[in-house]
């Protein structure tokens, strides 16, 4: 509340500590919304060599910037989808590439579906 005997400096001094409660509260919002979304990628990028690979990459780009993978472990996996009248199976390819770059280096994961990169995940140190 205000009194009408407020100073100036005061009311300015007020405005200021607002201000700064509102961006420590604004910068906590950020810092746990991308915590939050780094979590979701499960590791999120991954460099190979000089190149920056991500998550929505094709394999085929991949492979032609990291060369051919270590290891290739092939599954399928069923998604159902909900139509209107009846429901869906679709039926999508599962790949995961492992990278081992050597006994100084963490191991890659890197999990490819429909031939796309979702998911990048790291190991121990190679062998």
């Amino acid at each position: 509340m205000r009194t009408h005997d407020e100073n100036p400096r005061s009311r300015r001094i007020r405005r200021v500590r607002v201000w700064i409660t509102f961006q420590i509260c604004l910068g906590l919002v950020i810092f746990v919304a991308e915590t939050a979304n780094a979590g979701a990628f499960r590791g999120g990028s991954w460099r190979c060599g000089n190149r920056l690979i991500l998550p929505g990459m094709p394999q085929g780009e991949v492979l032609a910037l990291c060369g051919a993978p270590s290891f290739v472990s092939a599954s399928e996996v069923e998604n159902f989808r909900r139509r209107r009248r009846n429901d869906v199976v679709v039926i999508e390819p599962l790949e995961t590439w492992t990278y081992n770059p050597g006994s100084n280096q963490l191991i890659r994961y890197l999990t490819f579906r429909g031939g796309y990169l979702v998911r990048i995940d790291t190991g121990h140190y190679g062998y």
